[in-house]
């Protein structure tokens, strides 16, 4: 993925066109320099960026309540299943987030993409706008 692909979903997040959080789904094999990428465009973009990673062993690694950041990145979601308690919690927060003015972008896998935004048990279903990475010129 191009810098400038990610600088204009960054700029669309900021001027409102996206609900304050988008997902970006990226082959695995991309997803570390995508989201290194992110992090280092964010700064420019916004004046506080925050890293979120979650994984099985551990799910959310940042206690929710310390994230005050203008952007937050999420990278992992893919490695919780959807109906996880550790789900549900995101999606409270990411919505409380999202409502007042918080932007986020959550990068995950074409597999997660499926299983949290696709199913329509699953509380991620139709929660955000999405952007796949195949798609982006």
């Amino acid at each position: 993925m191009k810098s400038n692909s990610l600088e204009k979903i960054l700029k669309l997040l900021g001027a409102g066109l996206y609900s304050g959080c988008v997902a970006l789904v990226v082959e695995a094999e991309n997803r570390h320099q995508v989201v290194a990428l992110l992090e280092e465009l964010g700064i420019e973009w916004y004046d506080h960026v925050q890293f979120m990673a979650l994984d099985s062993e551990t799910a959310i690694d940042l206690a929710l309540e310390s994230i005050d950041g203008d952007l937050l990145l999420v990278d992992g979601l893919s490695k919780i299943g959807p109906h996880n308690q550790e789900a549900y919690a995101l999606r409270t927060f990411l919505d409380v987030r999202r409502n007042t003015a918080g932007k986020t972008i959550i990068i995950l896998d074409p597999d997660g993409y499926r299983f949290h935004f696709s199913d329509s048990d699953a509380p991620f279903y139709l929660f955000c706008d999405f952007i796949f990475e195949s798609d982006i010129s």
